[in-house]
C-alpha cells in the first residue's frame, strides 16, 4: 500500500494540524527526519497547596506556556502534548510518562515538566532518546492570588499571561508573548528576540519594559487604577502601536520622528522603534 507522506518544518505547526494516532500508512516528515507513529493526549497534574512562597517560574523549549489564576489555593498544570516516532511503545511510553513537578529553589516555585517516575525535565528523557522521538509541549499553568512574581522562558513558543497581579518577566527567542487583564503593580520585563508583544486591558504601578527586537508590539493604554507607571517600550525592526480609548497627552516626539513620550492614566510611557513604524490607533483596543 503506498505511505502518505506529510513533510513538517514547525514543531508549532505541527502541534495545530495533528492530533490523535497516526495511520500505520501515514509518514510524519520533519525537515529530513521520519516518524512512523503519533500520540497526543492531555494530563492535568495537581501540584498542591504552596503558600509559603510567592514567586514562580517555569521554562520549556518549545512549546506554549500560559498563566492563569486558580480558583481555588492549589498550582495545577494542564499539559498537551504530541509525541512522534517510529516505535508505539516509546510514544505510548512518554504518554504514560509526561507529568509536571515542582520545588523551592531559592524562594521561587520552580515548575518543569517532567518525568514522573524520575522527576527530570521531560525533554532531558527525550535527550537521552536522541533521535528516536520528538514530543511538542503546551501548558496552562493555574496558580492561587497569593503568587505574584511570574517568570517565564521559552525558547520557541508563545507565553499568555491572563488575569493576574505582580511581576511579570517573560523571555521569548521565537514567538509571541500576551498579557492580558493583568496588573503589573511590581517591576516587569518583557522580551522577544523574534515575534510580538500584545498587552491589553492592562493596569502599570510600577516600571515596564517591553522589548523587542525582530517583531512588532500592540499596547493597550493604560486602564482605571493604573498609577506611577513608567513604561519604556521598544522594538528594532517592526512596529508599535498604541491602541485603546484611554485619554493620553502627548509629552515630546511624535510618531512621525521614531520615538515619543506620553502621558496616561498616570503613567509614563516611551516608545521607539528603530526601523519600523511608531504610531497610535484609538479606535482600536
Amino acid at each position: 500500500m503506498k505511505k502518505t507522506y506529510i513533510r513538517l518544518t514547525s514543531a508549532l505547526m505541527a502541534a495545530a494540524l495533528l492530533t490523535g494516532c497516526s495511520n500505520e500508512n501515514s509518514v510524519i516528515q520533519f525537515d529530513d527526519i521520519e516518524y512512523k507513529e503519533q500520540m497526543g493526549g492531555t494530563r492535568t497534574v495537581e501540584l498542591g497547596e504552596i503558600k509559603d512562597l510567592s514567586a514562580m517560574h517555569i521554562a520549556i523549549n518549545s512549546g506554549s506556556i500560559k498563566i492563569v489564576p486558580s480558583d481555588d489555593d492549589n498550582v495545577t498544570v494542564a499539559i498537551d502534548y504530541q509525541i512522534y516516532a517510529n516505535d508505539h511503545d516509546l510514544c505510548q511510553e512518554f504518554s504514560d510518562r509526561i507529568s509536571s513537578v515542582g520545588e523551592d529553589k531559592d524562594g521561587v516555585y520552580d515548575i518543569k515538566l517532567a518525568d514522573k517516575d524520575s522527576g527530570k525535565d521531560i525533554e532531558r528523557w527525550l535527550c537521552e532518546k536522541g533521535q528516536r522521538c520528538r514530543i511538542e509541549l503546551s501548558a496552562d499553568v493555574s496558580v492561587p492570588t497569593y503568587f505574584n512574581d511570574f517568570s517565564v522562558d521559552v525558547k520557541t513558543g508563545n507565553i499568555t499571561f491572563k488575569d493576574l497581579s505582580g511581576s511579570f518577566i517573560a523571555n521569548a527567542e521565537t514567538g509571541n508573548i500576551t498579557c492580558t487583564g493583568s496588573n503589573m503593580k511590581k517591576s516587569s520585563d518583557l522580551y522577544c528576540e523574534i515575534g510580538n508583544i500584545t498587552i491589553t486591558s492592562c493596569t502599570f504601578r510600577s516600571d515596564a519594559e517591553i522589548k523587542v527586537k525582530t517583531g512588532n508590539v500592540s499596547f493597550g493604554l493604560p486602564k482605571d487604577n493604573s498609577e506611577g507607571g513608567k513604561v519604556d517600550v521598544s522594538v528594532d525592526t517592526g512596529s508599535v502601536s498604541f491602541k485603546g480609548d484611554t485619554e493620553y497627552s502627548m509629552e515630546k516626539g511624535s510618531s512621525e520622528s521614531g520615538s515619543m513620550s506620553l502621558s496616561a492614566m498616570g503613567c509614563e510611557i516611551s516608545a521607539s522603534v528603530n526601523s519600523g513604524k511608531l504610531k497610535i490607533d484609538k479606535e482600536n483596543n
